[in-house]
């Protein structure tokens, strides 16, 4: 089985080296994974509570389970996006909303 990327926080960090940027992203990294977490989207604990992700950190297809990447199809560029024109990381809002309909169309 290929198993491939969901998102490598390397990648956001290489991308500038401002120090708000950079928290920002790992801001974003570990808010993404508390989410998935506490929603029983993931195959193990990816991050331990409250720890910043690693610089190495990727989130990697076989991490997450069939809803997660369902979710991640659905709701995960679309909540970056939100972030990109002002919405804080810690807004998970559009996630909540992306896993509440694929629950709802699954029952």
């Amino acid at each position: 089985m290929n198993d491939f990327p969901i998102d490598d926080i390397s990648l956001h960090l290489r991308a500038s080296k401002h120090k708000e940027y950079q928290e920002r992203v790992v801001l974003r990294f570990k808010t993404f994974v508390e989410f998935l977490q506490k929603e029983k989207l993931t195959m193990r604990e990816l991050l331990p509570p409250q720890e910043e992700p690693p610089p190495d950190f990727k989130i990697m297809e076989s991490d997450l389970t069939e809803e997660g990447l369902e979710l991640v199809t659905k709701a995960y560029d679309k909540w970056l996006k939100a972030q990109d024109r002002g919405k804080s990381p810690t807004d998970v809002t559009i996630l909540a909303t992306g896993i509440k309909k694929i629950r709802e169309s699954h029952s």
